[in-house]
């Protein structure tokens, strides 16, 4: 009953100057973010690059923001690098190439970021650019959720889900799940409660199931919600 989707490649933001400014205030700030973006201070490339993705302040440009997180890339901030790579995976500003994509997720994650570490899991997992590799991607998505990246326990969790794979592993699979849950990803409040329901990783608990599935639900996720009207009313196992 898992159900396992693609979830899309991760893009960082960076924290923003802007909020709560008034327009002037905001050019102002977005003047001093060029200038320093050009004296090579690599935070202030990565802001821009963010600003010319999302349209505030500035008009949106996906060229520029590629320009910008290129910039920043170069300039050793590997935030910088993720968000670049996200570019070249989706040709938002720069022609797809999903082995450039690659390359700057290998450079994001040896660096420490841990979205970049996620996504570069799931290209070794989809096999698409690369052979599938399995053993590549659970170390990526290891250190993408060691790092902080919630996407990186949740791919990480349905992969010791898959009932076909070498890597099976339901008692870890549920504890990334419960780690989701509490982060607030209704996907892992989901198959967390699949997981007491079916006595896979956890002991069989009828109760716990319907906790789990009504907080996906308040998550507004909608397989969670129609699971917990069955199993309440004795119509799922």
């Amino acid at each position: 009953m898992m159900i396992r989707c693609w979830r899309s490649v991760l893009l960082v933001f960076s924290a923003c100057v802007f909020s709560g400014v008034t327009p002037a205030d905001a050019t102002e700030s977005l003047q001093q973010l060029k200038a320093a973006c050009e004296k090579k201070q690599a935070t202030a490339c990565v802001s821009l690059g963010v600003m010319y993705l999302e349209g505030k302040v500035v008009q949106q440009d996906d060229v520029q923001s590629a320009r910008f997180s290129k910039k920043a890339c170069a300039g050793g901030n590997v935030v910088g690098c993720t968000n670049l790579g996200v570019m070249y995976e989706q040709g938002r500003g720069v022609e797809k190439d999903h082995f450039q994509a690659m390359k700057l997720y290998r450079q994001a994650c040896d660096g420490g970021e841990p979205t970049g570490c996620t996504n570069l899991g799931i290209m070794y997992e989809q096999g698409s650019v690369v052979p599938r590799d399995l053993v590549e991607a659970e170390k990526c998505y290891q250190k993408g959720c060691d790092g902080g990246n919630v996407e990186g326990c949740a791919h990480l969790a349905d992969l010791y889900s898959e009932q076909d794979s070498l890597l099976l592993n339901p008692e870890e699979a549920a504890n990334l799940n419960h780690k989701v849950c509490e982060s607030g990803g209704s996907t892992g409040c989901r198959n967390l409660a699949i997981a007491y329901m079916r006595g896979q990783g956890r002991a069989r608990d009828k109760g716990q199931a319907l906790v789990h599935f009504e907080k996906a639900c308040d998550l507004k996720d909608q397989k969670g919600c129609e699971y917990y009207e069955l199993l309440k009313k004795g119509k799922l196992k």
